[in-house]
């Protein structure tokens, strides 16, 4: 069977030197899943790393077992995601590739989630005859009691973290309400189409300014039909880790919520639709939060209860950054991308889930 499709699989990195040999080589599985009409370059950009040269060595190591698959390291010296992005997407156009699709450097990717994304994109842009993003469900995981404990070492913190990612959990359950946008994690969309990120010192998130430009794309499409031009299609999946204390939880929520806000006021005459298009059970501004299920049971009530608190204090903290049109700062999270390396992707190994 001949190639029919270029495919960049673009990867931006920092500080990884832990972990991205594991995630840089469970994404080449996905890879090699992939029949023969998608011809694959992996492309992984490391950028404002510190670290003695140890996340390129990873990386290097990685590639140098990789006689079948092309794999290209872009390295600068300057930080910031949406550079590292906008270096892949700019590879993308000039080798001509078909299709982009990016994922996070921590990934665990359930088994076959990158076919489904791609197939799913060449065949709804047919169908629907507009640029389309897909992206995959995301999961939350929590890292098993036991770990905890012996990690920390006492009793009382480590009963206060497994408590906490319970409430942390509770938007990214199977049985939640699902949010329409995508996470930066698992994206894809044909290379043609795809745009270059606003400059990182603008404060915008990557996934909230890319969800705005493909729903804008589909808005007339949407707004006649119900028919998004953002999809998630059945069985791609990814997990990742929730935080297992409050102040890493509150940075990670504060930096998220500052950098999707002014994603908004990048497109601002658009924010009454991104708020009805985006609404969702569990967004921390009222105005696009969506009515929530009958809680099921009293757990159920106390975990929601316990996160609409933690999430005023969200609000509270970056209304202020807002007001004052500044930045958050951002830094590695440390309980989620320096836990213990996850289980292979596509296993069922993991904690996660509230009855």
């Amino acid at each position: 069977m001949s190639v029919q499709w270029q495919l960049v699989v673009g990867i931006p990195t920092i500080h990884s030197s832990r972990y991205i040999y594991h995630s840089l080589s469970s994404i080449a599985k996905e890879i090699s899943r992939l029949p023969s009409t998608f011809q694959t370059t992996m492309v992984v950009c490391l950028n404002g790393t510190l670290d003695g040269g140890a996340t390129a060595r990873e990386i290097r190591r990685f590639i140098s077992e990789q006689p079948g698959l092309k794999v290209v390291l872009l390295e600068l010296q300057e930080g910031g995601k949406n550079l590292a992005l906008n270096h892949i997407v700019r590879y993308a156009k000039e080798e001509a590739s078909d299709l982009l699709h990016f994922f996070d450097d921590d990934i665990d990717l359930k088994e076959g989630s990158l076919l489904i994304n791609l197939t799913t994109l060449i065949e709804q842009e047919a169908k629907l005859g507009i640029p389309v993003l897909v992206g995959s469900n995301f999961i939350g995981t929590a890292r098993p009691w036991r770990e905890l404990l012996s990690e920390q070492g006492n009793l009382f913190s480590a009963l206060n973290s497994w408590v906490l990612q319970q409430v942390f959990l509770l938007p990214f359950q199977p049985h939640t309400d699902k949010p329409r946008f995508c996470l930066g994690g698992s994206l894809g969309a044909f290379t043609r189409d795809f745009p270059y990120y606003p400059d990182d010192d603008t404060g915008i998130a990557d996934d909230g300014f890319i969800g705005n430009y493909y729903a804008l794309i589909g808005k007339e499409l949407y707004e006649k039909t119900g028919v998004s031009s953002i999809i998630k299609p059945q069985g791609s999946e990814f997990y990742f880790q929730v935080a297992t204390s409050y102040q890493e939880w509150l940075k990670q929520q504060v930096r998220i919520f500052v950098g999707v806000y002014y994603s908004y006021l990048y497109f601002e005459e658009h924010i009454p639709f991104f708020e009805r298009f985006f609404a969702w059970e569990f967004s921390i501004g009222k105005a696009m939060r969506r009515p929530g299920s009958k809680p099921k049971g009293l757990k159920h009530y106390l975990l929601r209860f316990l996160l609409r608190r933690l999430q005023a204090k969200v609000l509270t903290k970056s209304l202020k950054i807002i007001e004052s049109r500044s930045i958050p700062e951002w830094a590695v999270a440390e309980s989620t991308k320096n836990a213990p390396l996850p289980p292979a992707a596509g296993s069922s190994n993991h904690e996660v889930h509230i009855s």
